[in-house]
């Protein structure tokens, strides 16, 4: 080398080691203020540094708001009104000295290929994720992300995508999150031959985590698994924003919602989430029965049980035949309601959905019985007591026979009817449900009422001889009417 080329050289190294020293040492050491450890930064050398820390360290006090405008969140797809959504805070002084120090090691160091300003975004994703500051960890992963499109490395793009994608989703972002996998997906889909030709490369793994060793599989990168697996997490993140939508009252924002994960479960493959698609299928269903679209509404509630039988779901089972046994009566089609209701309360079909409901009603016979000639009435055991699944079981089937047993009434076979409610008032009163309970009572009183009326009138009218004498009787001592 010639001599001004090592001089060149020296005064290269003597620039790096005075930014460091200065950066450490000489601007303002005791000092911890913002000013200060912007200017640090700049003094130092590192305008990158400077203008990420600026940045980070004064969101929302006006100088350098960091707050996103209207026409950033309309681009992103976050709704900035959403009640979890958190406005970006001034970052606390007690790490900003940590967060530039980072940002400056990373950015004076003789690194051409940028792997330590990578690694230090990384580690401050990492850093701000652990403190619940969403928002700045996306700033890191969404400079990775431009980083990786600029130099068109589609690999990298995915997994940059799919990382900012499960930030946004902790962030409650489920939209912008679900935009994020989609998109993923997309171009997943379309580098999918790269897998065969081998463009992807055999030494690449799958890697979803921070970039941090740790989080790298042995599982060599391949565009269409990680297409089926963006879209099985897209469906899961629509799945969360079609409930978040329902909280709100966005009930037409849900059944969007709900259609797009249908649609993604769909192309996920292998990697769908089978409860899931179910969920999907019996939720979308209750909404298009809102809508009173019937039809389609007894298709999804049909997809949902096929669902439920493939994944053993017995209890989701009955509760597909109930909802489509709503949406068949709401159709015309009672017929078809009663066979629903009666396939799910039939013997045959309590042996085979029931077994644990079967247990549980006896335990309470046994209970009831113990209580009854106990004089201090004691307590009910917790062993003894129903779990949450029993519980659910019995309300389902009591509300199978109130269902059947409203049917019955309405095409006029009243003694029917009176039977069925006389199921649904013996299990509302085991529920534990006083509402469910008043409810059954009520239900009963009239369908009684209604299998009696007949009888009541002829023994009235027909066959005695002082109707009003004997109304009044049965009226004063308070015995069953046919005895007075």
């Amino acid at each position: 080398r010639t001599r001004g080329g090592r001089v060149m050289d020296d005064m290269a190294s003597f620039a790096r080691d005075a930014a460091q020293m200065t950066t450490r040492e000489a601007v303002l050491p005791d000092d911890d203020s913002k000013a200060a450890l912007c200017v640090g930064a700049l003094v130092s050398g590192c305008p990158n540094a400077f203008v990420d820390f600026h940045r980070l360290a004064t969101a929302g006090d006006g100088f350098g708001d960091d707050a996103m405008t209207a026409e950033t969140a309309f681009a992103l797809r976050i709704d900035t009104s959403a009640p979890k959504y958190v406005q970006p805070e001034e970052m606390p002084m007690e790490y900003a000295r940590f967060v530039r120090d980072v940002l400056v090691d990373a950015e004076v160091g003789d690194d051409p290929a940028g792997v330590s300003v990578q690694h230090a975004g990384n580690t401050l994703a990492k850093f701000f994720h652990e403190k619940g500051d969403h928002e700045k960890a996306c700033y890191f992963i969404n400079k990775d992300l431009n980083r990786a499109v600029a130099v068109g490395d589609r690999k990298k793009e995915v997994t940059q995508r799919r990382r900012l994608a499960l930030e946004r989703e902790a962030q409650g972002e489920f939209t912008a999150s679900a935009a994020a996998f989609e998109i993923a997906a997309e171009i997943c889909e379309r580098r999918a031959n790269d897998d065969i030709i081998g463009v992807a490369g055999d030494a690449d793994t799958e890697n979803d985590g921070d970039g941090e060793n740790e989080n790298t599989t042995s599982v060599p990168f391949s565009f269409a698994r990680t297409a089926q697996t963006s879209n099985a997490d897209a469906a899961r993140v629509l799945y969360k924003a079609a409930s978040s939508c329902v909280g709100r009252g966005d009930l037409a924002g849900s059944e969007k919602n709900l259609e797009k994960c249908l649609l993604a479960c769909g192309n996920a493959g292998p990697a769908c989430d089978h409860v899931l698609d179910a969920a999907t299928f019996h939720e979308l269903g209750l909404a298009r029965g809102k809508q009173k679209d019937w039809t389609r509404a007894i298709d999804l509630q049909t997809a949902y049980l096929r669902a439920c039988e493939i994944v053993g779901d017995e209890r989701g089972e009955g509760v597909a035949r109930v909802a489509r046994a709503d949406a068949r009566w709401e159709s015309g089609d009672a017929v078809g309601a009663e066979n629903d209701l009666r396939a799910m309360l039939a013997p045959e079909g309590a042996e085979r959905h029931g077994r644990t409901l079967s247990r549980s009603r006896e335990r309470l016979m046994r209970l009831e019985a113990r209580l009854s000639v106990s004089n201090d009435q004691q307590k009910i055991q917790e062993d003894d007591a129903f779990t949450e699944d029993e519980i659910q079981t019995l309300t389902a089937e009591a509300r199978g026979w109130c269902t059947l047993g409203r049917m019955r009434s309405a095409r006029g076979a009243v003694c029917d009817a009176a039977d069925a409610h006389e199921k649904f008032h013996e299990l509302a009163r085991v529920c534990g449900d006083k509402a469910l309970e008043r409810e059954a009572r009520v239900y009963l009183g009239l369908a009684r009422g209604a299998a009696r009326v007949e009888q009541l009138m002829t023994a009235v009218v027909e066959q005695s001889r002082a109707p009003s004498e004997r109304l009044m009787a049965w009226k004063s001592d308070g015995r069953s009417f046919f005895q007075a």
